[in-house]
């Protein structure tokens, strides 16, 4: 039993009557001090709603009350008879636009519509209050339902991943279309499938291939429904991989530099373990360096008004960031100057085809990576640093590099 004061069984540390009380039971009259009477809920509700709960703090400042159905895709062959369809219609609408057209508004629309589908639990009626294209939804038997599971297949992986990316997106970064178009395809396809009534999995491997196509999966079953599905990309085109991998990171970079520095990380990765001193890593050396001066070069040119064709070299470089304020580098790496000044001579040893030994390599590559010179010099140029999760809870950004799953502290 659990009275209006008490604590909500949903875990939100609110009152029962303020977070989940159904509006019915606030209405209706009670005798004082009266007890309502609900069977308690299990950790697995209490997670799912909690969860649930936050999001809806966390979306409501971007989420589109409404959508404009002429300006969606036009998919054919999908009619919307019931939930299980119309999920299945919006996820095809949305891989379309993931696929070709990427913009963002549209995205967001169709984001919001499934949000507010499952969170609302919106009914036939009200549906075709928002939708008024689709007037026969007021036909529509609402027992053509999914199932537990697949709902939270549904909004873990293809509606709350898509529209957290956009909550928590950087400035002047843009989304990794391709890794939500990977989620979406494999929700669409496990949904169309059907996910046998009682079959559950708490972790699914999807290997991509070149293109951002998912080929197949593989799902690692558990006998009771999880609380969360731990969801990893196994790309098999590993230079692309690590290049939108790159992409989602320094997302204020260059395509030219992504490309240099995809390459060096890539050919670190496949070096032979065996004679390392007959290594040179001259052409290694030289990939962090160009990608350096190229985005320290287009900082200077954005903030000086120094003219496009005007060659600026490894020295200029280095005396501008000492003599200059770069806030956000000065705050991460105060010593950029003095770091960049005690790399020179390995730098024209490489620009000059020396022999770098592993030794000067990986003085290099512990100031570019290990102490995230390249990182922050990425917030630099942005003019912005990547904010933190607020709250409990922690964000699945769109990024292939980590495993795709949503948290939040219970």
């Amino acid at each position: 039993m659990i009275a209006k004061n008490q604590p909500c069984p949903c875990g939100s540390q609110k009152k029962y009557k303020v977070c989940c009380m159904p509006k019915a039971e606030s209405t209706s009259p009670q005798p004082s001090g009266a007890w309502v009477l609900k069977p308690a809920a299990s950790h697995l509700e209490r997670a799912i709603q909690s969860r649930r709960n936050t999001t809806k703090k966390m979306f409501k400042q971007i989420l589109y009350a409404n959508i404009h159905e002429d300006n969606l895709p036009k998919i054919r062959g999908t009619k919307p008879t019931g939930v299980r369809s119309y999920t299945l219609f919006r996820m095809e609408q949305l891989l379309h636009e993931l696929g070709t057209s990427r913009r963002d508004e549209i995205l967001l629309m169709i984001y919001s519509d499934l949000f507010w589908l499952f969170e609302k639990g919106l009914r036939p009626e009200k549906l075709t209050n928002i939708h008024a294209a689709y007037s026969e939804l007021a036909e529509v038997q609402m027992e053509e339902r999914l199932s537990e599971f697949e709902e939270q297949i549904v909004i873990d992986h293809a509606v709350y991943a898509g529209i957290l990316d956009f909550a928590q997106l950087p400035k002047g970064a843009t989304l990794d279309y391709g890794a939500l178009q990977i989620t979406v395809s494999f929700a669409y396809r496990m949904i169309k499938e059907r996910i046998p009534e009682g079959t559950y999995f708490d972790e699914a491997i999807l290997y991509i291939d070149t293109g951002d196509t998912l080929t197949h999966w593989e799902l690692k079953k558990t006998d009771k429904r999880p609380e969360d599905v731990w969801i990893e990309f196994k790309g098999q085109d590993p230079l692309e991989n690590r290049f939108y991998i790159l992409k989602n990171e320094y997302y204020s970079f260059s395509d030219e530099s992504l490309k240099a520095l995809a390459t060096v990380l890539e050919t670190e990765q496949n070096l032979p373990v065996k004679s390392p001193g007959l290594l040179s890593y001259q052409s290694l050396v030289m990939g962090y360096f160009g990608v350096v001066e190229r985005e320290l070069r287009a900082i200077i040119h954005s903030r000086e008004n120094v003219p496009a064709n005007k060659r600026i070299m490894w020295k200029e470089i280095v005396d501008y960031v000492a003599q200059h304020e770069l806030p956000i580098l000065k705050k991460y790496v105060p010593q950029a100057a003095e770091a960049l000044l005690a790399l020179h001579a390995i730098r024209n040893k490489a620009a000059h085809g020396e022999l770098v030994s592993r030794q000067e390599y990986e003085q290099v590559r512990d100031v570019f990576l290990e102490r995230k010179l390249l990182l922050y010099l990425a917030w630099e140029k942005a003019g912005e640093e990547v904010p933190l999760p607020k709250g409990s809870v922690i964000v699945d950004f769109a990024d292939r590099n980590k495993p795709r799953i949503w948290h939040a502290n219970l």
